[in-house]
């Protein structure tokens, strides 16, 4: 643990202009390093700031070691973009490593943050997003046809990676996936489950061409490659060695010690300043224990399956039968329009009848009267006085009435 922040320091005494987050240990082939929408090419040992952007081109190859100890190599025609990185040089809860591949490859063997803040680590891509649980992987983001399987037809367009030590978590949409040592796994986009491939495809362990001609450009240090001069400490060529078993793709050198290298003069940066007083070593972080696995529990007998049943023979369907033809319907009558009803009168309350009354008997009329002849009028006589004529009607009245 304490190799893996002596590392650290030499970057974190560097001038306090912008956040230096890695340095480049080879470039081989068409590889820039974008800054502020400037291109600069990479120079030995050039210091790589956070909010860069690196390029591949396609005989291009980029190493790189980041603070916290941590190595990538990025592929031909790969573009990658630090998000936001920050390690101070001590464990205080800030450490974070978050990156986006645009387009291509790379390999990488995490550091210090992929091991103690494993949250804070994170490469996002266009089909999904990669979280750690162990320290060693592969990368290939596939688009627009740049990838060609064995028989050089097109492979599918997604991400591809495989796991070379602990647990990677691919996330899209659809939730987490995790795979463990050895297993490759596809993603598609990032609105479809990741998918486990059996067979890794060919592409994914290729080497760029740069590598394969033996073109290898000046490495940090002395600006000779490691494999031309052959120097290297014992326990670095161990650790090397076994880190190409894994990734034969990732190469590893022996970096020396910062000691006043020269920023790129495109950089427009003032000289170094003076380096402060020694920093004191923080105490290694204890790792822990290492935890038991349980038994291997033991799997039930393999339980006999019955004997195949024999289905019985297949009975012949009767004919089809002939349907009679459709008969035509009459054309649909149409009915008058309905006829609104008068509203409903209100009956007035039934009046109760008066008790029948009886009638009376039938009166017997009595036998019509005979009328006397007709008197002959006596000549007009002189009408005597109001009184006397009364008299005179009254006494008519009774003859008449005799």
């Amino acid at each position: 643990m304490v190799a893996l922040i002596l590392p650290a320091l030499s970057f974190a005494s560097m001038p306090a202009y912008a956040e230096i987050v890695a340095q480049a240990l080879r470039a081989s082939g068409d590889v820039a390093v974008v800054r502020a929408g400037k291109a600069l090419p990479p120079v030995p040992g050039m210091m790589i700031e956070d909010k860069d952007v690196l390029r591949t081109g396609k005989t291009g190859n980029l190493q790189l070691r980041f603070t916290d100890n941590s190595t990538m190599s990025l592929r031909e025609n790969s573009e990658l973009a630090i998000e936001k990185y920050h390690f101070s040089g001590q464990v205080d809860g800030q450490e974070r490593a978050f990156y986006r591949l645009l387009k291509g490859g790379l390999n990488t063997v995490t550091g210090l943050i992929g091991h103690i803040r494993r949250e804070n680590y994170r490469i996002e891509t266009t089909a999904a997003t990669i979280g750690i649980r162990g320290t060693r992987f592969t990368l290939m983001s596939c688009q627009s046809g740049s990838c060609l399987n064995a028989d050089g037809s097109t492979a599918r367009n997604g991400l591809y990676g495989e796991v070379a030590g602990g647990i990677v978590a691919a996330t899209t949409k659809r939730g987490e996936f995790r795979f463990s040592v050895s297993e490759i796994f596809y993603a598609a986009s990032i609105d479809r489950p990741v998918e486990k491939l059996i067979v890794p495809p060919v592409f994914l362990h290729q080497r760029v061409e740069a590598q394969k001609s033996g073109n290898t450009q000046t490495d940090s240090g002395n600006g000779s490659s490691a494999e031309a001069t052959g120097s290297s400490s014992p326990g670095t060529a161990t650790s090397n060695s076994s880190v190409r078993e894994q990734n034969p793709t990732i190469t590893l050198e022996k970096v020396e010690p910062l000691k006043g290298v020269d920023r790129p003069v495109s950089a427009e940066r003032p000289a170094q300043a003076e380096r402060s007083e020694k920093v004191e070593r923080p105490e290694a972080v204890a790792r822990p224990e290492k935890v038991e696995r349980p038994e291997k529990v033991e799997r039930p007998e393999k339980v006999e399956r019955p004997e195949k049943v024999e289905r019985p023979e297949k009975v012949e369907r009767p004919e089809k039968v002939e349907r009679p033809e459709k008969v035509e319907r009459p054309e649909k009558v149409e009915r008058p329009e309905k006829v609104e009803r008068p509203e409903k009168v209100e009956r007035p309350e039934k009046v109760e009848r008066p008790e029948k009354i009886e009638r009376p008997e039938k009166v017997e009329r009595p036998e019509k009267v005979e009328r006397p002849e007709k008197i002959d009028r006596p000549e007009k006589i002189d009408r005597p006085e109001k009184n006397e004529r009364r008299g005179e009607i009254e006494d008519l009245e009774r003859s008449s009435n005799t």
